[in-house]
C-alpha cells in the first residue's frame, strides 16, 4: 500500500506521509494515538485505516467534524459514512471471501488455510 501512495502522491505533485505503528502488540492504542497526532498536523486530507472502530471511530469524529477531510481505506466501509468521511476505498471483505471460497470449491478444493498476515506477529 505504501508504495502505491508514494507513487500516486508522486505522479500528482502532492506531499505525502506515511505514518504507522511498529508495536503490533499494542496496535489498537497505538493506531488510534497516530491518527490523533496525525491529524493535528492538519494536513489536507487524512486517509485511515480504521482497522478498530471501536477505538477510532469517535477519533474520526472528532477529526471530521473539525472540518478535516478524511478519506477512510481498507477497512471501515461499514462506518465510513457516520464517521463524517469523504469516501471509502477498500473492498466487502466478507463477499471477497465468499467468492474466493466459491471459486476454490468450484475448481476441486477440499480443504481450506486462511491466513490473517494483519493479526500476525
Amino acid at each position: 500500500m505504501k508504495k502505491g501512495e508514494e507513487d500516486a502522491a508522486k505522479d500528482l505533485g502532492a506531499d505525502f506521509q506515511w505514518v504507522t505503528s511498529t508495536d503490533t502488540a499494542n496496535f489498537d492504542t497505538d493506531h488510534a494515538k497516530l491518527v490523533k497526532q496525525s491529524a493535528s498536523r492538519h494536513p489536507s486530507a487524512l486517509i485511515i485505516g480504521n482497522y478498530f472502530p471501536h477505538a477510532l471511530d469517535p477519533i474520526i469524529k472528532d477529526i471530521t467534524a473539525a472540518g478535516e477531510p478524511v478519506f477512510i481505506f481498507h477497512d471501515g466501509g461499514a462506518s465510513w459514512k457516520d464517521d463524517g468521511a469523504i469516501g471509502y476505498i477498500g473492498f466487502d471483505s466478507y463477499a471477497l471471501g465468499k467468492k474466493v471460497a466459491d471459486l476454490s470449491v468450484k475448481a476441486g478444493a477440499k480443504h481450506g488455510l486462511c491466513v490473517n498476515q494483519s493479526l500476525a506477529t
